[in-house]
């Protein structure tokens, strides 16, 4: 795994924990590795806006799934985009 593969891996264990911060008493955290983000969970894993995730997305930059009205970017085009803009 690469680099920022790492990165992002550990971005989205800090996620999920922050996430579990937010449980109601008794919840239990879903303990699958997350292999899809909602725009807001892209933002803060790469650290760069949601509106820029999006104008790249239209751009046909960064890979999207569309399900009915709700769009979710993967792990694995997380990544491919990071490397993708490396200089």
């Amino acid at each position: 795994m690469s680099e920022l593969g790492r990165i992002l891996d550990a971005a989205a264990s800090a996620s999920q924990d922050a996430a579990e911060d937010l449980l109601p008493a008794g919840g239990r955290a879903n303990t699958l590795p997350r292999i899809m983000y909602t725009w807001q969970e892209a933002a803060v894993v790469t650290g760069l806006s949601e509106k820029t995730l999006q104008r790249f997305a239209r751009n046909g930059e960064l890979r999207v799934c569309h399900f009915g009205v709700s769009t979710r970017i993967r792990h694995v085009d997380l990544e491919q985009f990071a490397e993708d803009h490396l200089q």
